[in-house]
């Protein structure tokens, strides 16, 4: 997200939309107040369900009631983000 955010302001910046020192740049600059990448923990991220697997699973998810159920089947059909099917009217 840093880098994505560097280029957005160095674009603007050559586009003479902004001036002075890029805040998110990294090298001489954040490197001197956040921990390397390298010092931070590793992410765990969740375990996937089989792609064989989700006909079943789908099946079984769609024999619930519950707003809950629904939202997970949403998230799944559309790809979407937790946030995105919570918020979702």
């Amino acid at each position: 997200m840093r880098s994505r955010i560097e280029a957005v302001l160095d674009w603007a910046t050559v586009r003479k939309l902004r001036d002075g020192d890029n805040p998110a740049r990294w090298k001489g600059n954040l490197q001197h107040v956040l921990p390397a990448r390298s010092r931070l923990a590793k992410p765990q991220h969740h375990a996937a369900l089989p792609y064989a697997d989700i006909p079943a699973f789908m099946a079984l998810l769609r024999k619930r009631d519950g707003v809950a159920a629904r939202a997970l089947e949403f998230t799944i059909l559309t790809a979407g983000r937790t946030g995105e099917a919570l918020g979702a009217r």
